[in-house]
């Protein structure tokens, strides 16, 4: 009796007239220069779609990307505000299809070694040590630190990548 009760319930949901099907629209979510790889999501029309994005991820073993904006539908460019962490993300009524193209730059890390008390100038546009490429940054350092009355920090030279 059990199976036959189980049949008729499968019969009786497989037979809804077509009137209640759920209509979907595409979401196209690519990436400029090709930065990550495209993808494409049906969504039902009657909802939203949070998407979200890693604010930045990693390139190579020396460098990442970081999201910089975004533009919906071939709209205009779509500055966001830049950070190292954390997840960007846009609520996107799925009224209709839409295309999403989210814009990313390089970024390499900067580290100094052997001296405290230094600032990059200009400040990382992320708030970390991470620069964008092509970014011209300097380093600012005091000539002389103080440490005590009778000891000093005294910048004798500096190398670049460690080299000669």
């Amino acid at each position: 009796m059990k199976l036959t009760l189980i049949f008729l319930i499968v019969i009786l949901f497989s037979s809804v007239p077509s009137s209640f099907s759920v209509t979907t629209n595409k979401l196209i979510v690519s990436y400029s220069d090709n930065f990550a790889l495209p993808y494409e999501l049906e969504i039902d029309s009657n909802q939203s779609y949070l998407l979200s994005q890693s604010y930045s991820w990693i390139r190579d073993q020396s460098s990442r990307y970081n999201l910089i904006g975004y533009s919906i539908d071939d709209g205009n460019f779509i500055q966001i505000s830049r950070t190292a962490r954390g997840n960007f993300t846009i609520d996107i009524p799925m009224d209709r299809p839409h295309s999403i193209v989210l814009f990313a730059i390089p970024q390499f890390p900067l580290e100094v070694a052997g001296v405290s008390n230094y600032e990059f100038v200009p400040n990382s546009p992320t708030g970390d040590n991470w620069f964008d490429s092509n970014t011209e940054v300097e380093i600012s350092h005091p000539t002389v630190v103080e440490r005590s009355e009778d000891t000093r920090e005294i910048i004798t030279g500096w190398t670049l990548d460690n080299s000669e």
